[in-house]
């Protein structure tokens, strides 16, 4: 760009000098601020710079918004037919070059009249000039002149020069506000929430904000692998930009920890696809990075006002913001994508599961555990868990013990129930952060260790009857046999066959019991007739206890079926001696 003027070399300030420039500024600002008319106000305050500035003539000219020109509201050294005709259009002429760039301009020499579209000659040359902006609320609302009319007359530069510099730091700093601002309110506004979605659309939402640009996109890394996914976009093709991650060269890009500026995307072997949608503006990579420091994202954002490095350094002190942001929504959809699969695995269990915090809070409550204990997971999570469960319950719950295992009996809808009960604390970390209980239901077993005692204890008294026969009639046969007819000695042997055949039944009933336990009973099936399988039971009854009489009914002959004979015949032995046992004597069976 070319410079407007060449700075004079600057001297240093005298104490007059500098007293003077504080008056004449003093001077000013008890103008602006006084209650007097507009136009004394600008009176005053441009005969301030002219005396501060050592000018022969100048004017204070406020913009006419509505017709675009400017107009003189304070004058000195022109004529009141000028003061009153001068309108200059924005854009003509010095003061209104200065109103259209809004950048002050410092002539310390004479004139060069062409250099300005519009100029209008003047009756005397000028020698030097000095326009500067008048600017409200970041617009600029005039201008201020003052110009040197007399040859050789030395124009004060330095205090010229310094209130061009002033305005061009002032303007500087607004932007710069601006611009924290605008970073500040992007990063209020990036941390206001911690779902991922929206995370997303505020990291890009807002870097588009800060390039003031329309076309943009954000490639995160995930997954297995950490592949890289295009999570948000805007402004660009979509298949545009598959494209493009698709490409090699883009996992180079990505993995960069500095910034990116592709001037030429077309030309680009990896963004070129997007040259349709950004035409000839400048695309910025920024990297995300993770607090660690690891690739976990990348913004590209099209710079529509072209290689603007302060846009840049802005968007790279967003991405820090904006990485950190990502990482902690990422973290907090794995905990609540791992809270969901602990929720899903607890209440599919059909066992009890209580959870408390580690102030005794409710924290989850399973569908087995809330039927058990009639509370309402609707209504207690999050309450005090004391007062609401059985006493042994909350004993196991609440206990400062790190692992309990225990059997204990409550009673379930006024039924005695048995349980084991495991309690164990959880941690977070090193921190403790509560207590699991579960409660495994043993009734059943509880049960059937009792039937197995029960049986045990009727067995053994089983077992003896048969024993006591066959040895009484074996030590008959043994010391007096010969002397017995055959009739009784016949007898004698059959009922020693009778107990010993019932002994093998007894044997054989301990046996399948051990293997039911082993859950290995084995079977032999085969076809056979039910209705001869049950004769030959009655037979054996009969042979036993002749003073019962014992009939077989069948509506049919024959009953053909595949059956383990042995089983289905200690299934029948077992009901008729249930019905002679528990029947009064002489009773038909």
């Amino acid at each position: 760009m070319r410079r407007l003027f060449t700075p004079q070399p600057q001297e240093p300030a005298t104490p007059s000098a500098t007293n003077d420039e504080l008056a004449a500024f003093l001077e000013a600002s008890r103008a602006a601020n006084e209650p007097a008319d507009l136009p004394t106000r600008l009176q005053t305050i441009l005969s301030a710079a002219l005396r501060l500035l050592g000018g022969d003539e100048g004017s204070v000219q406020l913009l006419d918004e509505t017709g675009g020109v400017l107009e003189i509201a304070a004058a000195s050294g022109i004529s009141d037919e000028l003061v009153r005709s001068e309108r200059v259009p924005v854009g003509h002429g010095i003061s209104g070059h200065v109103a259209a760039t809004g950048q002050a301009l410092l002539l310390p020499s004479a004139v060069d009249v062409q250099r300005f579209v519009g100029f209008v000659e003047k009756e005397r040359e000028i020698h030097g000039a000095v326009c500067v902006p008048l600017r409200a609320r970041g617009r600029t609302i005039g201008v201020l002149n003052v110009d040197i009319m007399s040859p050789g007359r030395r124009f004060f530069a330095d205090n010229a020069a310094l209130a061009i510099q002033n305005s061009k730091l002032l303007g500087d700093a607004e932007r710069y506000a601006r611009e924290l601002e605008g970073l500040r309110g992007a990063s209020v506004r990036l941390a206001a929430t911690l779902d991922i979605e929206q995370v997303g659309d505020a990291a890009l939402g807002e870097a588009l904000g800060l390039a003031s640009s329309t076309s943009g996109f954000l490639v995160l890394a995930g997954g297995v692998g950490r592949s890289l996914e295009l999570a948000r976009f805007k402004g660009l093709s979509k298949q545009a930009l598959r494209s493009v991650i698709a490409t090699p060269g883009f996992r180079t890009c990505f993995d960069r920890t500095d910034a990116i500026i592709i001037r030429q995307v077309a030309e680009d072997p990896v963004f070129g696809p997007l040259t349709d949608d950004v035409g000839d503006w400048p695309l910025a990579l920024i990297p995300l990075r993770s607090a660690e420091g690891a690739a976990g994202g990348l913004l590209g954002v099209a710079l529509p006002r072209g290689e603007d490095a302060r846009v840049v350094r802005t968007l790279t002190t967003f991405a820090l913001e904006a990485g950190l942001a990502l990482t902690n929504a990422m973290l907090y959809s794995e905990i609540l994508t791992r809270e969901e699969e602990l929720e899903t695995i607890v209440f599919s269990v059909r066992l009890p599961i209580l959870l408390v915090d580690d102030h005794g809070r409710f924290r989850a409550i399973n569908p087995a555990a809330a039927e058990t204990f009639r509370i309402s997971p609707d209504f207690e999570l999050g309450q005090p868990a004391r007062g609401k469960l059985p006493k042994p319950i909350e004993e196991l719950l609440l206990d400062e013990n790190e692992d309990v295992l225990r059997e204990i009996t409550l009673a379930v809808d006024g039924t005695p129930r048995a349980f084991r009960a495991r309690a164990s604390r959880v941690s977070v970390g090193k921190a403790r952060g509560g207590r699991v209980l579960a409660l495994d239901d043993v009734t059943a077993e509880r049960e059937l260790e009792q039937r197995k005692a029960d049986f045990l204890a009727v067995i053994g008294h089983e077992l003896r009857t048969p024993l006591t026969i066959i040895k009484g009639f074996s030590s008959t046969l043994r010391r007096r046999g010969h002397e017995m007819d055959d009739a009784a000695r016949s007898d004698a042997l059959e009922r020693v066959g009778v107990q010993a055949e019932r002994l093998e039944r007894l044997i054989e009933d301990l046996l399948y019991v051990s293997r039911i336990e082993a859950s290995r009973p084995p079977l032999h099936i085969a076809w056979d007739d039910l209705v001869e399988v049950g004769k030959r039971v009655i037979d054996e009854f009969r042979r036993r206890d002749l003073s019962r009489p014992i009939t077989l009914r069948t509506s049919v002959p024959q009953i053909p079926l595949q059956m383990d004979k042995t089983k289905v015949e200690q299934i029948i032995y077992h009901l008729i001696d249930n019905v002679v046992k528990y029947s009064d004597a002489g009773t038909p069976v």
